[in-house]
């Protein structure tokens, strides 16, 4: 029953995340290029930290956390709008983040690779962050629920609660909250930009 669920909650985060890619390369929105690159990384090497220690149905939703993003990053070079400039905050929160995922490889300790890649995909999604405060018809808030709905669906198979079973789920949990609020605004506020 525990894989049923999870994997149902992967098929939402998936096809929710095909939606947005679609939208993407019809250029109605415009995510931001690093943030969805980063996205793809931190969440690939939280499993990979996490299948080192053992397998887990859990660790499905953080897998799908890195292949959406990583398939929305190729998405944006199919967009017809080509709106992607790189800024001088993406390029900061890139080395961050890089160097925070070189941290972990010099660690070769799997909670330490979670806590840097938890931090690298947090300062990843500063860009995005800042693109849908700025911009907020150029997000959408289908990833974030979506995701949230994965993770949630992925709670079920915790079997022990260790840091490294829970610790990515916990974060993606937060962090897809938080997108969700912001990326939604652009539906309550009265002056549509």
């Amino acid at each position: 029953m525990q894989q049923i669920i999870v994997i149902s909650g992967a098929m939402v985060y998936l096809l929710a995340n095909f939606q947005y890619i679609l939208a993407t390369i019809k250029g109605r929105l415009k995510p931001n290029r690093m943030s969805w690159f980063l996205w793809s990384l931190a969440p690939f090497i939280a499993v990979v930290a996490s299948l080192s220690t053992q397998f887990s149905w859990t660790q499905l939703p953080v897998f799908m956390s890195g292949m959406m993003p990583f398939l929305i990053f190729i998405g944006t070079f199919f967009s017809k709008e080509k709106y992607f400039e790189l800024t001088r905050l993406d390029i900061l929160c890139a080395l961050t983040a890089i160097l925070a995922l070189v941290g972990w490889g010099l660690s070769k300790d799997a909670n330490i690779a979670i806590i840097l890649s938890i931090v690298s995909d947090a300062i990843g999604g500063i860009p995005t962050l800042v693109n849908a405060i700025k911009h907020p018809r150029n997000e959408s808030p289908l990833p974030f629920a979506s995701g949230l709905v994965a993770t949630l669906s992925g709670a079920v198979a915790i079997q022990t609660f260790t840091f490294s079973e829970i610790a990515f789920p916990i974060y993606l949990v937060i962090l897809d909250v938080t997108m969700t609020i912001v990326t939604s605004r652009k539906y309550f506020s009265k002056k549509q930009k």
